[in-house]
C-alpha cells in the first residue's frame, strides 16, 4: 500500500457519492495500474471542494481537531507519495500548509518517500503532460527494486 497525500478532497461530496466519477483517483487507478501498490489516499484538508480558494474562503469549517494520520500506522505502509501539485501559490496560508506537511512527514518518518521524475504535481498534471505510463513505470521499479 502507497500512501498518496492530495490537497483536498476536490469535487467529491461530503458523503462520497461522487467516489467513482473523480478525476484524480481515476487517474491514480491508471497510475497504479498492475505495479504491484494500491494507493491509499489522505489528503492534506478536508474541506470538500475542487477550487483551492473556496476552501481558504471556508477555512474554518475544515477540520483542523480531528486529525486522522496516526490511525493509518495500523496499515502496512510501503511507500508515500506527496501528489498535492504547487502550493507556493497559497502563499497567505503557506505556514499552516506546511505544517501539515510537516505533521504528516514526522509521523511517517520511517516510510520511503516515492520521488517520481514529475515532482509533486497533482495527478490531473499527470494526465496533462501525459505521464500516467511514465510514472505506472516508476512505481513498478519501485515496487520491484524494493525499499
Amino acid at each position: 500500500m502507497v500512501l498518496v497525500v492530495l490537497f483536498n478532497p476536490g469535487s467529491l461530496s461530503f458523503d462520497g457519492a461522487n467516489l467513482s466519477k473523480d478525476t484524480t483517483l481515476r487517474i491514480l487507478r491508471y497510475a497504479f495500474i498492475n505495479s504491484g501498490l494500491n494507493p491509499l489516499v489522505i489528503n492534506l484538508f478536508d474541506y470538500a471542494t475542487p477550487k483551492r480558494h473556496l476552501l481558504f474562503a471556508n477555512w474554518d469549517l475544515r477540520d483542523y481537531k480531528l486529525l486522522v494520520y496516526e490511525k493509518l500506522l495500523s496499515f502496512d505502509i510501503y511507500g508515500i507519495l506527496y501528489a498535492f501539485g504547487n502550493i507556493d501559490e497559497d502563499k497567505k496560508y503557506m505556514g499552516l500548509i506546511e505544517s501539515r506537511i510537516q505533521k504528516i512527514k514526522s509521523i511517517y518518518s520511517n516510510v520511503p518517500e516515492i520521488n517520481l521524475s514529475i515532482k509533486s504535481k497533482h495527478p490531473i498534471r499527470w494526465q496533462i503532460e501525459k505521464k500516467i505510463k511514465v510514472i505506472n513505470k516508476e512505481l513498478i521499479s519501485f515496487y520491484k527494486n524494493g525499499l
